[in-house]
């Protein structure tokens, strides 16, 4: 029960990580396109 719980903590916590990750990169990508397009 305790380990399932620490398991559970770890992979959200890895889960907002990646999530922030990719909204960050979506974002420097649209930057990026709209540097080009101005």
């Amino acid at each position: 029960m305790f380990v399932k719980s620490i398991t559970l903590l770890v992979a959200r916590a890895l889960g907002s990580i990646i999530g922030v990750h990719e909204r960050v990169n979506h974002s420097e990508k649209e930057f990026a396109h709209g540097g080009i397009h101005v």
